[in-house]
């Protein structure tokens, strides 16, 4: 339902083209006998037919991406019609004019710092098409959309590079329906926020032009108050009601609902309350939005012993802050990742360098964390994640010591 939902409501946004997507109810048989598979979602493919029906130039380009995160990639040099290319593992080809120059242009032009940024933006991308792809994807909630779950449309005999949507089915909530709230955070802070794009050299040069942070803001504001309204979006999931709850109350899809096995109520309750849940994720979403817009940027993080001292060195990137204020760094190394009470052997606070030195501790696996705050006290930490188990800890780096 999700990701019929956020395809429906894009229909009525100007400014990006949505898939026709169809609710499919999906039995196969073997030979022997039918099996029930349950409900699916069939969405439109991004090709050939997909630009005949919208009359566009059967020779555009079509780029789904896969892990492209618009930075300069050797895989990207070798036509994907060679041999060994690799070029599909960063960008799915769906479509081919057979000529991927203008592909490979742009990249350069986003990661040359010395080429003006609004004149490669211009030459590369159309305004209004990145602004309310970027706020759709913050209203929508679709967080993990920095290198795939989008494609890019060139038009034939063009420089310029469209944003199309795909996958929605993470969008609308999905962190905190029944069962991923039960595994605790999928998320962390700043990926609810406009943070969750600074990693890309395309998003985080925008943002950094003056004048863009409120162009997003409106945009942002624009898209929720005409076309995502919690009334709109009721309408839409109350035409759907009707067919999903028959088949999602039944076998085979009443086992596989995302619902906590812990609660009191019966997974079809679950899921009535998550379908009613909807409603409000657009409003969840802006607020999150709006809440971290003063928080600074992420960064990522580092440790090495210096060949020559033999100190431990801790490095980070700079932080960046959207409102230009000042910010500050505190740093610490643990031998616990959750850096409990004793387990902290360095920390050092109000640092305005991104570089720290202490005494290299002994052979082991050690944690480190950074947390950026700004002169009026906003803060963040790293992009940096460690697993332990099944515990996440956010914005923590782990290294080991021979």
């Amino acid at each position: 339902m999700r990701n019929k939902l956020a395809f429906d409501l894009m229909r009525d946004i100007p400014h990006i083209n949505s898939l026709r997507t169809q609710f499919a109810h999906i039995t196969y048989n073997d030979g022997s006998a039918d099996s029930d598979l349950g409900l699916f979602t069939h969405v439109e493919k991004m090709g050939k037919e997909y630009l005949l029906n919208r009359g566009y130039a059967p020779t555009s380009n079509i780029y789904k991406a896969n892990e492209f995160y618009f930075e300069s990639d050797a895989r990207l040099d070798v036509d994907p019609t060679v041999s060994g290319s690799e070029f599909e593992s960063v960008l799915e080809v769906e479509n081919t004019s057979g000529d991927h120059m203008a592909l490979r242009a742009m990249v350069t032009a986003l990661n040359d710092d010395s080429v003006d940024f609004n004149t490669t933006f211009d030459t590369y991308f159309n305004r209004n098409n990145y602004l309310t792809w970027l706020a759709t994807n913050i209203l929508l909630g679709n967080h993990d959309t920095l290198t795939q779950n989008f494609a890019l449309y060139q038009p034939a005999s063009g420089n310029r590079f469209y944003f199309l949507p795909w996958d929605y089915d993470g969008s609308l909530g999905f962190e905190d329906q029944p069962n991923e709230l039960a595994e605790g955070d999928l998320y962390d802070d700043w990926q609810l926020g406009l943070a969750n794009w600074w990693g890309s050299p395309l998003h985080r040069r925008f943002m950094q032009e003056p004048g863009n942070l409120a162009l997003i803001k409106a945009a942002v504001k624009e898209v929720r108050d005409q076309y995502l309204l919690a009334a709109q979006v009721q309408s839409r999931i109350d035409s759907y009601k009707s067919l999903v709850e028959t088949l999602i109350t039944s076998a085979p899809d009443l086992q596989d609902l995302p619902t906590y096995s812990a609660s009191p109520l019966t997974d079809a309750q679950q899921w009535a309350d998550e379908y009613q849940r909807l409603t409000t994720t657009v409003q969840t979403n802006y607020d999150r939005f709006i809440s971290r817009l003063q928080n600074p940027m992420p960064y990522w993080q580092a440790a090495s012993i210096d060949t020559t001292s033999g100190k431990l060195v801790l490095e980070w990137d700079a932080s960046f802050d959207l409102q230009k204020n000042p910010v500050t760094y505190t740093v610490k190394v643990a031998t616990d990742p959750a850096f409990t009470a004793g387990s902290v052997i360095f920390s050092k606070t109000g640092l305005s360098t991104t570089l720290a030195t202490t005494t290299a501790p002994a052979s082991g696996t050690y944690y480190m964390q950074v947390v950026a705050r700004d002169s009026e006290g906003h803060t963040t930490h790293a992009f940096d994640r460690t697993d332990v188990g099944n515990s996440r800890y956010f914005g923590v780096f782990q290294f080991t010591l021979p």
